[in-house]
């Protein structure tokens, strides 16, 4: 079979050959800006964003701190809302404190937290000096229970004697953490940790009508606020090491 090959052939095939380049070429330039945007949107989510709100959520409604100077910052990210409230500084020789309250997404709650993990994510006390042997205190409130623990740290060449605490309120929506100071060195008594959480209250609503709900009815309680040392809870008796797994 014999294939009549001349111009207008030659021109009709050059020209379905241009619609096929020209057509590819906008479906691939499609699907890379789709690519693209959706990259985008990952980066994006994921990265903090400032709230604008210029009033803190929460309050500790405390003489002790009252007097303090105050600042606060808030972020909103892919795991949920945070803001952290500050009374004073480190490096003061007064009474500070440092709160952060976090609202977690729904798929980011949990009500099992590790203790040292939190706690080494403030980075302002990450290189906190740990009391040796170690004592951990389970303090009450209103709230609910809050495990604390003390550590020193020196700031700018002024040593603090503070006490490091994370919240464990029967409610995943929201949790606290941070440190309290006291002055001039002297040694925090945690009873009075305990009294200042138990003092938390709600400026304006928090992003989580779950967290807005407990706290609005834990504050209808009476104060509570006590302090005692995490009793032992491990089997110290002897006994024969497990058989290696792994030589």
């Amino acid at each position: 079979m014999a294939f009549d090959v001349n111009r207008s052939n030659v021109g009709l095939a050059a020209n379905y050959t241009g619609i096929f380049i020209r057509y590819a070429f906008y479906s691939f330039g499609a699907l890379m800006f789709g690519v693209v945007a959706l990259v985008a949107i990952t980066v994006w989510n994921r990265l903090p964003s400032s709230t604008s709100a210029a009033q803190p959520a929460f309050q500790f409604a405390t003489s002790a701190l009252s007097q303090r100077p105050q600042s606060r910052a808030a972020i909103q990210h892919a795991s949920g809302w945070a803001e952290r409230l500050q009374y004073g500084q480190l490096y003061d020789r007064d009474v500070d404190m440092t709160t952060v309250m976090i609202v977690p997404r729904p798929e980011y709650q949990n009500l099992t937290r590790d203790f040292n993990s939190e706690i080494g994510q403030l980075q302002p006390i990450s290189a906190r000096t740990q009391a040796y042997p170690r004592v951990f205190y389970d303090l009450e409130t209103r709230f609910g229970p809050v495990r604390a623990s003390e550590f020193s740290i020196n700031s700018d060449g002024r040593v603090k004697l503070c006490v490091a605490y994370l919240s464990r309120f029967a409610s995943p929506a929201f949790y606290l953490k941070g440190w309290y100071c006291e002055a001039n060195g002297a040694r925090p008594n945690y009873a009075a940790v305990a009294c200042v959480l138990d003092k938390l209250t709600l400026q304006h609503p928090l992003p989580s009508d779950d967290a807005n709900a407990f706290i609005n009815e834990q504050m209808k309680r009476p104060a509570r606020c006590t302090a005692e040392p995490v009793s032992q809870t491990t089997d110290t008796s002897p006994r024969q090491p497990l058989r290696r797994l792994l030589r």
